[in-house]
């Protein structure tokens, strides 16, 4: 009995040191987790295999237990960590995932144990202006665009004449300058054109035209500008032209084409109240006539049409988005003739008061511009001139089909004065769209469309115009540019034998900086 009891006591003894062994032998297994850096305790044998072991069982034996080494034929199980690898919030902005980690950023709820690596800020990356683009000259910090046209080609009706149209070869050379400021407050911009027509064949045809327009914005305060405007043009009257022909020739033939001179000044003040924006604009306008020489050496008096025109305007704006600004806007003017009788016998002197609703429109840069509708009234001194009065639209938006079409469309309305006797003066309703590809990146296709109306109230008299054109432009270099095109002009008169058609082929060359 007293043998069994020992040996009982014996096994107890021995089994309960091996237990603590275990434990001891577990505390002391340890691994660092390569790829995060951490260190966690091991649920089972390390990566190499080993495990160091003390305990009671290595006691009873009467020594340390040697490392077991691993089995190569053994397929070892890698440590699992009790801490899961560092990754990247999958919230946070700009955040990545460590590599290898599988996952994308901006999803998921982060958690605990997930570390950030912010990227660096993303550079914008300028697009590639065209290898053909002009480079423009710099003058200080303003950039000079200048331009030399010299064109040829062929119009088979250089007066509009309805009968007896006589075609000729031309010339036409021309310039233009474009001008835009680069400073870090106020801007400068002016857009000049200009050229010179002359036919072969039809010297009475010959003729200079020049658009030109200039403007200044002085920035007072980041609420407050100041901007100054000057516009200034030459065109001519064909010799068929309501205006002319209402004057009696009595019988003369009109030589050469009179020509019209344009001017204007304008300045207005622009105050910001936060998405609030007003502005206050006055002007200042003034039209001449060239008097005309008929073939019998008699002088056709044109001067006696000339007039100045003075206007206010009062604009108020509302930023709802950066891209909807709509606005209302009221204006008058007053115009007065340099002589207070036509040689019809009417005082053709006015006030004139415009009222338009619009917005301006920026719609993911694919769609820009502005459009407006409003009502326009003019009243005349005579009380013989009805007033002249009527809707009005206005539109001017450019949108991007693609990166490689472009799409304009334009249209408007004016009250211009008129010579028609009875007739108080004339609504012009113009409308144009053009299209323009980019077939390759030195050629361009373009176009265009445009239409027109004139009504003259009261008198019957109303004319209607069609404009279709077809272009193309091929940059040899950034400086020279090959160009051609094709325009077929339509007139359509109340009157008798006005009517014409004319069409005109232009072939050029044009060399730009």
């Amino acid at each position: 009995m007293p043998l069994r009891v020992v040996s009982a006591s014996t096994a107890l003894a021995a089994l309960f040191f091996a237990l603590a062994g275990a434990s001891d032998g577990a505390a002391q297994s340890r691994l660092v987790d390569s790829p995060t850096g951490l260190r966690g305790a091991l649920s089972g044998p390390g990566e190499d295999g080993a495990v160091e072991t003390t305990g009671a069982i290595a006691g009873a034996a009467g020594g340390k237990a040697r490392a077991r080494k691993p089995n190569p034929a053994r397929l070892q199980t890698p440590a699992k960590p009790l801490l899961a690898p560092l990754t990247a919030y999958r919230t946070a902005p700009n955040a990545r995932a460590r590599p290898g980690s599988g996952l994308r950023p901006g999803e998921g709820v982060p958690a605990p144990n997930l570390a950030v690596l912010p990227y660096p800020a993303a550079r914008r990356i300028a697009l590639e202006e065209s290898p053909y683009a002009p480079l423009g000259v710099r003058v200080g910090n303003i950039e000079l665009r200048p331009s030399i046209d010299l064109d040829g080609g062929y119009n088979d009706n250089p007066n509009g004449a309805a009968r007896g149209a006589k075609a000729s070869g031309f010339m036409r050379p021309g310039a233009a300058l474009d001008a835009r400021s680069d400073w870090t407050a106020h801007e400068f911009k002016a857009n000049l054109r200009g050229g010179y027509t002359r036919f072969f064949d039809a010297p009475d045809a010959n003729r200079p035209e020049f658009q030109g327009t200039a403007s200044l914005r002085l920035d007072a305060t980041a609420d407050t500008s100041v901007k100054f405007d000057a516009k200034a043009s030459i065109d001519s009257q064909r010799p068929g032209s309501p205006e002319i022909t209402s004057l009696g020739t009595h019988g003369a033939k009109l030589d050469g084409r009179p020509l019209i001179y344009s001017a204007g000044l304008g300045a207005g003040v622009t105050q910001k109240f936060g998405r609030l924006e007003t502005t206050l604009r006055g002007s200042l306008e003034r039209t001449e006539h060239q008097d005309g020489s008929l073939s019998d050496g008699s002088k056709l008096t044109l001067s006696h049409q000339d007039y100045t025109t003075y206007g206010v305007s009062a604009r108020v704006g509302y930023e709802v988005t950066p891209g909807l600004k709509p606005f209302v806007e009221a204006s008058l003017d007053q115009r007065r003739h340099d002589r207070a009788i036509d040689d019809n016998g009417y005082r053709r002197d006015s006030r004139g008061v415009t009222g338009r609703l619009g917005s301006s429109v920026e719609i993911t840069r694919t769609l820009t511009g502005e459009i407006s509708a409003g009502y326009s009234q003019r009243r005349y001194e005579d009380a013989r001139l009805k007033d002249l009065r009527g809707p009005l639209f206005e539109a001017s938006l450019v949108w991007s089909a693609s990166p490689l079409t472009t799409v304009t469309l334009k249209g408007s309305t004016s009250f211009d004065e008129t010579t028609v006797a009875g007739a108080s003066g004339s609504i012009n309703r113009r409308a144009s769209v053009n299209v323009s590809h980019a077939l390759l990146r030195n050629l361009t296709l373009t176009a265009d469309a445009s239409i027109s109306e004139r009504d003259y109230r009261g008198d019957p008299l109303k004319e209607r115009t069609l404009r279709l054109g077809l272009g193309a432009e091929y940059a040899l270099t950034r400086s020279v540019v090959v160009r051609g095109s094709f325009t077929h002009d339509r007139l359509r008169s109340t009157a008798p034998n006005s009517d014409y058609t004319a069409n005109v082929f232009l072939l050029g060359l044009r060399l730009q900086r």
